[in-house]
């Protein structure tokens, strides 16, 4: 009975430790990529905004992520409501507009996530926001998943006035 505890014991031990690695190891990953998850599929993209939000602009900021490598299916524009009444859906990107994002913030991109990769996006504009150049490229950079870099000019600066349109690999 005695060896049996033990032996109990020893295993949730190593179970303990073999979890602490591996979340370690995923925290250290997302920590240090600019661009920790992928999508598993090519993501759908769903103009949910209106007629305002024009298919030249919404491919214009799509073609510089495709530019990276990044790529879509295919966009639809005035999607109907089946598809925009959903806050997240399985390989869509929604782009629709925003209810006052807290804070200064003129548009905010919120991702799901599952085992690593991205399932899902949503980008919330605040109205009229569309118009600056970089906004858009920005928050589609987030929903392909890619974190703030602290570097003026970087399209993914997390501050309007110091983005710009530049991007590297990093």
């Amino acid at each position: 009975m005695l060896k049996a505890i033990s032996t109990l014991l020893k295993l949730f031990l190593s179970f303990i430790v073999g979890l602490s690695i591996g979340l370690g190891a995923i925290y250290t990953h997302y920590a240090n990529s600019h661009k920790p998850y992928t999508w598993s599929v090519k993501p759908i993209i769903a103009n949910c905004y209106s007629n305002d939000l024009s298919e030249e602009k919404i491919k214009s900021a799509f073609g510089f992520w495709k530019d990276q490598g990044d790529e879509y299916e295919f966009i639809v524009m005035n999607a109907p409501e089946g598809i925009c009444n959903h806050d997240m859906l399985h390989g869509f990107i929604l782009i629709k507009k925003a209810n006052n994002i807290p804070g200064a913030a003129l548009a905010k991109t919120k991702v799901e996530i599952k085992f690593m990769k991205i399932r899902s996006a949503v980008i919330y504009l605040e109205p009229g926001t569309y118009n600056i150049q970089w906004l858009l490229e920005h928050e589609v950079g987030h929903a392909f998943g890619y974190k703030h870099v602290e570097a003026p000019g970087h399209i993914m600066h997390p501050y309007i006035e110091l983005q710009g349109g530049k991007y590297w690999k990093l």
